[in-house]
């Protein structure tokens, strides 16, 4: 009965905390200034083109898009890289329900920048700030 609420448990984690559980090394990013996509924490929509993205571990990155693409600071918004690594070198995506966009670029900012960022995307074009719901 013990072996299988392990086996219940370890397969319940998702795939990083079993691989850190394990004792497996973490993850080296493939190049200076890569994001890993699937220690995202949080995602802010600063312009059409522009999103801040704060990882789990408190690095900071600005992405830059291809073309407008509306929606993208949402909370389903997914980011898709080979193995998981945004480092803006193409073949990088970000994905809203059925929209996807593709990433040019990014950059790692300090907390400044991304507070600025995050400020902008609450605002709208007119300049009216759009506050989060209360619950």
């Amino acid at each position: 009965m013990r072996w299988m609420l392990a086996l219940l448990t370890t397969l319940a984690m998702p795939q990083a905390v079993r691989a850190q559980a394990l004792g497996a090394p973490p993850r080296v990013p493939p190049a200076p200034g890569c994001l890993d996509a699937r220690q995202m924490g949080e995602v802010r929509q600063a312009s059409s083109t522009e999103l801040a993205v704060q990882g789990r571990d408190g690095q900071r990155f600005r992405i830059t898009l291809s073309e407008g693409c509306p929606g993208a600071g949402r909370a389903d918004a997914v980011l898709l890289a080979r193995e998981g690594w945004v480092c803006g070198t193409g073949q990088e995506y970000v994905r809203i329900g059925e929209a996807t966009c593709a990433v040019t670029g990014i950059a790692t900012i300090d907390a400044r920048e991304y507070a600025a960022m995050a400020r902008a995307s609450q605002g709208s074009e007119d300049g009216v700030a759009t506050l989060e719901t209360v619950e």
